[in-house]
């Protein structure tokens, strides 16, 4: 519920600008925990990275139900996703993401930087009716 009331909260502020959103692109981590529960809980890092994948998850499908075309890019997969959306050179698409950053201001690390490249991923898709 608390996920659904921020996309949409944020898709009505986007709105509020007079900008349409139509997609989503959420950066995937190494997929789905193999482990049982209590294997999740066991260690701190094991925790982490269930909640990694329980917070893509609920992402995604929350973006659905706001009816966003989503899309899950694995980080491994980002630069050549980019550029095949872009329909150019990874090189090429990577200084685009870096030049949107510029403008953008501090910061602009690498979760920056993936998030748009998922994003820019997204939005070569054909978008929901």
């Amino acid at each position: 519920m608390l996920a659904t009331e921020g996309i949409a909260g944020l898709v009505a502020d986007v709105r509020a600008y007079g900008y349409e959103v139509v997609a989503a692109g959420v950066v995937l981590g190494g997929g789905k925990p193999g482990v049982t529960l209590s294997q999740a809980l066991s260690t701190h890092a094991a925790m982490h990275g269930a909640e990694g994948w329980l917070f893509r998850e609920a992402l995604i499908e929350v973006s659905h139900k706001c009816g966003l075309t989503t899309v899950g890019v694995p980080q491994r997969e980002l630069n050549a996703r980019t550029a095949k959306a872009l329909g150019m050179s990874e090189s090429s698409a990577s200084a685009i993401v870096q030049q949107l950053g510029r403008g953008h201001g501090a910061p602009w690390g690498r979760d920056q930087k993936a998030a748009t490249m998922a994003a820019l991923a997204a939005l070569a898709l054909p978008l929901r009716a």
